[in-house]
């Protein structure tokens, strides 16, 4: 088993005597990984290493996360779509706002107002009108 192997297998885990080592490691290795992550956030232990992905750089994060949005693992598309809120990306607006048409789901709104971008204040109104207009 590798050193990687290692971080992995103990990010999974908040309980694991070594997690924080482990994300401060994988976090550090920053988006070289983004495969392994990935695959652990669609994993039942995905949410421990959301931190790791809030330690990328903004465009790394919708590069490898916008990805899950669309697919059928509604758990990954929810972390993914978490993230990219969290991630404050401006870049993360586009896939968000995408997912609001598709889905109009509650998190994809709350994830574009977390992004804190300017550009996601259009969508929000336009979606807060078929909301109140009940066309949704």
């Amino acid at each position: 088993m590798t050193d990687l192997d290692r971080w992995l297998q103990a990010a999974t885990s908040p309980e694991h005597k070594d997690y924080r080592a482990a994300i401060r490691a994988l976090a550090q290795l920053g988006p070289s990984i983004a495969t392994q992550i990935v695959e652990l956030l669609r994993s039942r232990g995905g949410d421990a290493v959301m931190p790791v992905v809030l330690r990328w750089p903004g465009a790394a994060v919708v590069e490898h996360l916008a990805p899950l949005l669309a697919g059928k693992d509604h758990e990954a598309a929810w972390r993914a779509t978490h993230l990219l809120g969290q991630s404050r990306a401006a870049e993360a607006v586009a896939p968000l706002v995408a997912q609001l048409e598709r889905s109009g789901r509650q998190m994809a709104a709350r994830a574009l107002g977390e992004c804190g971008q300017a550009a996601a204040v259009a969508p929000l109104l336009a979606h807060a009108a078929t909301l109140i207009a009940g066309t949704d």
